[in-house]
């Protein structure tokens, strides 16, 4: 028999997508699920995940960003909520032991965080960087287990 082994991981966001509305978005599995006010308004089937494990919103390009940890490595998707279209962002070529990610529409960086790491990658069109496992922005000596990013800050 086999369980099914459902990561969820919310992320509070406001929204509207083609005709169905939304204010918290849950990644489980090879799925994203769409409530508003509490009731599940739309799911949508991500057939190149294996296992959704961080969700965050970027309102400036009005598509949700997620993690997919597949060992050995480590991929993140843009799905495009206008157009319903997924994109692949970023592959890891490393181990990574993915724990939390956010996004920060002013810079256009994504952050994540892995048990001692946090990393950086633009999803700047224009940006020049190319890293491939992103770019290491701190060593924590202890682990922390969420991040947060202040996009009003100077």
């Amino acid at each position: 028999m086999h369980s099914t082994r459902v990561v969820a991981v919310l992320t509070l966001v406001v929204g509207l997508a083609h005709c169905f509305q939304w204010d918290i978005v849950v990644g489980g599995d090879k799925q994203l699920h769409f409530y508003y006010n509490g009731t599940l308004t739309h799911t949508e089937e991500i057939p190149l995940a294996t296992r959704i494990t961080s969700v965050t919103y970027d309102p400036v390009h009005y598509r949700v960003l997620f993690t997919d940890v597949n060992k050995p490595s480590m991929k993140i998707y843009s799905f495009d909520l206008s157009t319903r279209k997924i994109q692949s962002l970023l592959t890891t070529k490393t181990e990574s032991n993915y724990v939390r990610g956010v996004y920060d529409p002013v810079t256009q960086l994504l952050f994540w965080k892995t048990w001692y790491n946090i990393y950086t990658f633009s999803l700047n069109p224009a940006s020049s960087d190319k890293a491939v496992d992103g770019n290491l922005l701190v060593t924590m000596y202890i682990y922390c287990r969420d991040i947060a990013v202040d996009s009003c800050g100077g």
